[in-house]
């Protein structure tokens, strides 16, 4: 990571968000010592109430209290909420345009696929959520970035040419440094690495989660989102059905079988689905 980029990270993070990171990592911490800490700042306690009572988990009562808010949404998203709030994402200027939607979107569909290929579904939903908080750091910090998609994977020599740091080895170091796991620190920072099915199911559930994304914006999921034209469709071009065709191929590739040309136009449906009942959570308000 560039002095500038370190600099700026050990700078804007917020105090509840890192002891709330480090509570989270203590086997012993109890929720009540959670909820106190988060309760110490306004826009950490609004997103995780918001996150409780959203649609995304479906509960039959209203969620109250913070106690009661954060056993429902458990440590491990806490964990990824509080790194979203340390590297500032409470602010909606704190990431470029479309970062949103294809957060959510990956998110939502490295969960679902790694339950059909055998890897942890709360591990694959922490990198679909964090995978690009290296371009928000970057992008606070006056870099010129673009979204990450993999239509542009040529995206990452580009950073390190001119910055000398890519969003992905950015993001990566970053939450090294708050102590994420190292398998989730390694998928996040390998996550424009050619891909083979020889690789951990995280990274791959990972892969199919950023392709799946990207196939959900460029469709028209960031205009439903209020978008009004996605700054990774622009930036991938037109979808067509050859493009399918070869996402297809590769999903059944790397999943070995498992995902079948069959089950993606329902994958792609359930992704959107789950994302938009999570992006009104995790993007913040303009008030």
């Amino acid at each position: 990571m560039t002095e500038r980029l370190r600099q700026a990270e050990l700078r804007t993070r917020p105090g509840a968000a890192v002891k709330v990171m480090s509570l989270c990592k203590n086997p012993d911490t109890q929720p009540a010592e959670v909820a106190a800490v988060i309760g110490t700042d306004a826009l950490f306690t609004a997103r995780v109430l918001r996150l409780a009572n959203s649609a995304y988990y479906g509960l039959s009562r209203r969620v109250a209290t913070l106690d009661f808010a954060v056993s429902v949404i458990g440590f491990q998203e806490l964990n990824s909420l509080a790194a979203l709030s340390a590297a500032g994402l409470d602010d909606p200027e704190a990431a470029p345009r479309g970062f949103w939607e294809a957060t959510a979107l990956t998110a939502v569909g490295s969960q679902l696929v790694a339950g059909m290929i055998g890897a942890s579904t709360s591990d694959a939903y922490v990198v679909g959520l964090l995978h690009m908080i290296g371009t928000a750091m970057m992008h606070q910090n006056g870099l010129s970035v673009q979204l990450c998609v993999p239509e542009i994977d040529e995206i990452e020599s580009a950073e390190v040419a001119v910055h000398g740091v890519s969003h992905a080895e950015c993001g990566a170091q970053m939450l090294a440094a708050w102590n994420f796991p190292a398998p989730v620190c390694q998928a996040i920072g390998r996550h424009h690495a050619p891909m083979t099915p020889s690789a951990g199911a995280l990274e791959r559930s990972l892969h199919i989660g950023r392709s799946l994304a990207a196939s959900c914006l460029i469709d028209g999921f960031g205009r439903r989102a209020g978008v009004v034209e996605p700054a990774a469709a622009g930036q991938a071009g037109e979808r067509t059905e050859t493009r399918r065709d070869i996402d297809e191929i590769s999903y059944a590739w790397l999943s070995e079988g498992l995902i079948t040309s069959e089950a993606t136009d329902d994958l792609r449906t359930r992704v959107t689905a789950g994302a938009e009942l999570l992006i009104g959570v995790l993007r913040p308000s303009a008030n």
